[in-house]
């Protein structure tokens, strides 16, 4: 049973990342197939893709074209960017509390564990203590860190990724679009031949 579970496990595993790699192949063919100039589209992905390092709650496409129509840059893009962030936000949110917590240590958090106290009641809630008043400080706690290390490192991951991105983009749409897009294209139609071929050898 413990074989099977695991076995069963891999195929998730395998699976989910195959799905992974399609949904970015096929956002990289929407992107390449773009027949507009270079600055115009790296500008619209990199202006695209600014909401997704926040918690926008479901309007960060919107945002985007907001975004790239004020700019006056390429909308697809754009879209094609929020697409891809919404994918992959779990992993700027990551970022962001990582790279805000290396600018947000204080001397307090530093100390060795030989200078910091530990009393008995520092993690207990006090019968006393108005719960309420507890799930507030919690809260406030939350924003702080929220507006702070959360806030910081989504400026800095901003803007770091604007500049690398715009430059990384445009040099590979300028230089290497024609060739980068035959080779996707190349490789979809060899997967679905060879999908094919397997569906005609199961069905025989």
């Amino acid at each position: 049973m413990k074989w099977k579970k695991k076995r069963r496990n891999k195929k998730h595993n395998v699976s989910l990342f195959s799905r992974m790699k399609r949904y970015v192949k096929y956002y990289l063919i929407r992107l390449f197939r773009l027949n507009k100039g270079a600055h115009q589209v790296a500008m619209g992905f990199v202006l695209g893709f600014i909401p997704c390092w926040l918690p926008t709650f479901g309007i960060g496409p919107m945002m985007s074209v907001f975004i790239a129509r004020f700019f006056k840059v390429n909308v697809v893009a754009a879209i094609i960017a929020a697409s891809l962030g919404s994918f992959i936000w779990p992993v700027l949110f990551y970022l962001n509390v990582f790279t805000g917590s290396l600018f947000t240590h204080t001397d307090n958090d530093k100390k060795s564990l030989s200078e910091v106290h530990y009393n008995e009641g520092d993690y207990v809630v006090p019968v006393e203590t108005d719960f309420i008043t507890y799930v507030q400080e919690l809260w406030n706690k939350f924003i702080t860190m929220l507006f702070t290390t959360f806030g910081i490192g989504a400026l800095i991951n901003g803007i770091v990724f604007a500049v690398i991105g715009y430059s990384v983009i445009y040099f590979i749409f300028k230089k290497y679009r024609s060739s980068i897009l035959h080779r996707l294209l190349s490789s979809k139609r060899m997967k679905e031949k060879q999908n094919t071929t397997n569906q005609n050898d199961t069905t025989m």
